[in-house]
């Protein structure tokens, strides 16, 4: 059985190697059957390699011919305008788009997410839209960047550190983890298949 959220975290040591990997699976998710695909990174990545990313990996065509929707998850507004500006034109191109969901972990930190989160909830409770008894772990979820995303199944960190530095924290909990501790370079189809059957 597939999981039905699959996340991958990459060692940003290697982002030509992340990118070629991305673009890959991109192509194969309509095949492999997996509802929802999250890419995400260990560290920030500079604005160029996002401009890269956006450019020549994400293809609109190939969005529009799957009906793929888009989302990035993390403070991509902070990047400069023509990148906000064009994650902007991916996530309106596909706003309509319910067959499969892909994700881009960008710009993010997990400590922050469950930060701001906090704070739209303290909002809440001092406009009186909700009561302080009615806080639980739903309404923390409610107002993370993956509000609307089931917690990832099954969670892949790709490269020689163990360590996922905060990756998806508040929706890991019961994520199952893989560590594959390869450089990016390793990684190849053959290797996904064989972890998606241990899964």
């Amino acid at each position: 059985m597939l999981p039905k959220h699959l996340a991958i975290c990459f060692d940003t040591s290697n982002l030509d190697g992340a990118f070629s990997i991305i673009k890959q699976m991109m192509s194969e998710q309509p095949k492999l059957g997996l509802p929802v695909l999250t890419f995400g990174f260990d560290a920030d990545i500079p604005s160029d390699k996002v401009s890269e990313l956006l450019k020549f990996y994400i293809s609109k065509r190939f969005l529009e011919e799957n009906k793929i929707k888009i989302s990035f998850l993390g403070k991509w507004y902070g990047f400069e305008g023509n990148i906000v500006e064009n994650i902007k034109q991916l996530i309106d191109l596909t706003k309509d788009y319910d067959t499969q969901f892909l994700n881009f972990v960008i710009n993010y930190d997990g400590q922050q997410e469950i930060v701001d989160a906090c704070k739209i909830v303290c909002r809440q409770v001092k406009a009186d839209k909700l009561d302080i008894e009615n806080v639980t772990k739903d309404s923390i979820k409610e107002n993370t960047y993956s509000s609307y995303f089931i917690p990832p199944d099954l969670i892949i960190k790709l490269g020689k550190v163990p360590k996922l530095k905060g990756f998806l924290l508040w929706d890991c909990t019961h994520s199952r983890m893989h560590f594959t501790e390869k450089d990016v370079a390793e990684f190849n189809p053959e290797e996904l298949k064989k972890i998606l059957d241990r899964y």
